[in-house]
């Protein structure tokens, strides 16, 4: 098996982004503050310490919004109720492409 790309969203400065890999070595190359270290943190956290987690992975745009989320759990039932909030749109995800290698 080779990871041909990962898609990664909603992690840090990560929107959404897609990183392709080589079949041999990959290097990231940016500016500083670009997200290149977001990547690799990003790949870390999904793929080997998944418990590791924190508010500061969740990008920084999304913040008003998990706040929103909460201020409202702790309010009074609203009549009528607000309709329930989609996490997906705010949660960091990693989505990995792989491809199967014939050994010959």
């Amino acid at each position: 098996m080779h990871i041909q790309l990962v898609e990664i969203g909603n992690f840090r400065k990560l929107q959404a982004v897609c990183v392709d890999f080589s079949e041999s070595t990959t290097v990231f190359v940016g500016a500083n503050n670009s997200g290149k270290t977001s990547a690799m943190v990003a790949l870390r956290r999904f793929l080997v310490d998944r418990t590791e987690f924190s508010i500061n992975d969740f990008t920084l745009t999304h913040w008003t919004a998990i706040d929103a989320v909460g201020v409202q759990s702790e309010s009074p039932p609203s009549t009528p109720p607000a309709p329930p909030f989609d996490w997906s749109t705010v949660c960091p995800y990693l989505d990995v492409w792989l491809t199967h290698q014939s050994v010959i």
